[in-house]
């Protein structure tokens, strides 16, 4: 199996039992990295890779539907950064749905008219949950800022 097979069913695996509430990256060194670059100097592409451009890692960020796109290439490029790289190439993106057990507390009233009450039950439910995962390489290029 390949680094970047292994990666991803380690990042599945993961995504798995964390469940995937909110956004979150992880990446992997392919090459020497350097010290962290603030988000806002990384660039991103879908399309093409820089010349000269020495790939430093592979990065991959997924989250929760309504955690919005923004958020999620705002977490591709802060992972691309920390790992001192300056241009993300984005390789794939899907969003794929599961299943996910819910469980959350309902009240409702249950006295009379007389004598109101409140009471609360448990209630358990299966959801499906949109996830997307964005995976793709960190990039150090010298003429990017």
């Amino acid at each position: 199996m390949t680094v970047l097979g292994k990666f991803l069913s380690l990042v599945g695996f993961v995504a798995l039992m964390l469940g995937c509430s909110s956004v979150r990256s992880t990446s992997i060194a392919t090459g020497a990295t350097g010290p962290a670059v603030d988000a806002a100097q990384v660039a991103v592409a879908a399309t093409y890779i820089p010349e000269g451009a020495t790939e430093i890692a592979i990065v991959e960020t997924h989250g929760n539907v309504n955690e919005g796109l923004d958020e999620l290439l705002l977490a591709f490029r802060t992972e691309v950064g920390a790992q001192g790289g300056n241009f993300g190439k984005v390789d794939s993106m899907r969003t794929r749905f599961e299943m996910q057990t819910v469980t959350r507390t309902e009240t409702y009233s249950c006295g009379t008219s007389t004598t109101p009450q409140t009471c609360s039950r448990i209630v358990t439910q299966q959801v499906e949950v949109g996830v997307t995962t964005i995976v793709g390489r960190a990039f150090r290029v010298g003429g990017v800022q």
